[in-house]
């Protein structure tokens, strides 16, 4: 993954959750429920934020117009030159998108299967299996 598909992802991820997760206290991070990736990813670029104050605006800008692709946007590209000169912040924001893989599985077992269709779709990765036993197989694609 390069350094803008990784700003790309992070927003992505993050961007619902910045309302509440800005200004937040260690106490109150821990009761917002269903953000698992997303409160890694911003423990992980925490400090960064606090440090840099053009980091900052980008981040409450986008917490307090989440839905706006404008402010993403600008989130992404006020990301990048951090993640270009912090080889170590990039490659830990890297693995932590990793957890967060789509997966999809469809096993099937039979005398003949047909017209089996696997999507996946938005900005994460995603691993696709189809497993076909004792049967014949017709018609299977599978697109992300």
């Amino acid at each position: 993954m390069d350094i803008q598909q990784t700003a790309m992802s992070v927003v992505a991820i993050l961007a619902p959750f910045l309302p509440k997760f800005v200004g937040a206290s260690v106490e109150q991070m821990g009761k917002i429920a269903g953000g698992g990736i997303a409160q890694k990813l911003w423990e992980c670029l925490k400090p960064k934020i606090e440090a840099d104050k053009k980091l900052e605006a980008a981040i409450l800008v986008a917490s307090q117009q989440a839905e706006s692709e404008t402010a993403k946007k600008l989130l992404i590209e006020t990301m990048i030159p951090f993640l270009s000169v912090d080889p170590t912040l990039l490659k830990d924001l890297t693995a932590l998108l990793a957890l967060d893989k789509l997966t999809q599985e469809i096993a099937v077992e039979g005398s003949e299967v047909r017209d089996v269709t696997q999507k996946s779709s938005g900005s994460q990765p995603s691993n696709q299996t189809i497993s076909i036993r004792d049967s014949k197989a017709r018609d299977i694609n599978q697109s992300s």
